[in-house]
């Protein structure tokens, strides 16, 4: 099961002119759309890819993706994956 990057719940323009559009193409089109990309590669193969998010969450303590928890690739993808899909509809 892949991760997709949730639709916005608004335009992007919704918000301007206190933020404007630019700045959801970088921050949710780029950098939201690479976490949830990498974490879809990380998982890639392994028995935690057919799992929820959650569970994937909880599974990733230990280096499950074949990097220590200090390193923070695996669980800090998992972690803003799990976290921007609800910073957006606030």
């Amino acid at each position: 099961m892949a991760f997709e990057l949730p639709p916005l719940p608004f335009a992007k323009n919704a918000l301007e002119p206190v933020m404007k559009s630019e700045t959801f193409d970088y921050h949710y089109d780029k950098h939201h759309k690479a976490y949830v990309t990498k974490l879809n590669q990380l998982l890639e193969g392994k028995p935690e890819a057919s799992k929820s998010l959650v569970e994937v969450i909880k599974s990733s303590t230990g280096g499950v993706f074949g990097t220590t928890p200090s390193s923070g690739t695996a669980s800090s993808r998992v972690a803003v994956a799990r976290r921007l899909p609800v910073t957006w509809p606030i």
